[in-house]
């Protein structure tokens, strides 16, 4: 069951309010969604941010370096070459394997095998 990450924090912040733990409202969510859905962790996190009073729900900047490669790149990379592997990829765009592998995980392309 696909669900908006924004519907998750609601549903943490209905049980912050409801003077729950995290640790409770995450097995709650087990019940309901998928493991994938959330985290233990990520419940934590929004649990110590609602006890210091912040109920945004928008995504904050996130730390590291931002990405260099454009997803369309590689999109129409694989349009041109679809047995293009993700080892081919990374050596193309001087990049590594794991971070054309993200990039596809993002774009939502569904792997086949190859010849």
């Amino acid at each position: 069951m696909a669900t908006d990450k924004v519907h998750l924090h609601h549903c943490i912040l209905y049980k912050f309010q409801q003077e729950r733990n995290a640790a409770e409202a995450y097995r709650n969510f087990l019940k309901v969604f998928d493991k994938s859905t959330n985290s233990d962790r990520t419940s934590r996190r929004w649990f110590q941010t609602f006890q210091t009073g912040d109920i945004n729900f928008s995504d904050r900047s996130h730390s590291g370096c931002p990405s260099l490669i454009d997803n369309n790149i590689i999109k129409n990379m694989l349009k041109q070459d679809p047995f293009l592997t993700t080892s081919k990829i990374a050596e193309t765009l001087k990049s590594a394997q794991q971070t054309i592998s993200d990039h596809i995980r993002k774009i939502d392309l569904v792997w086949k095998y190859s010849r």
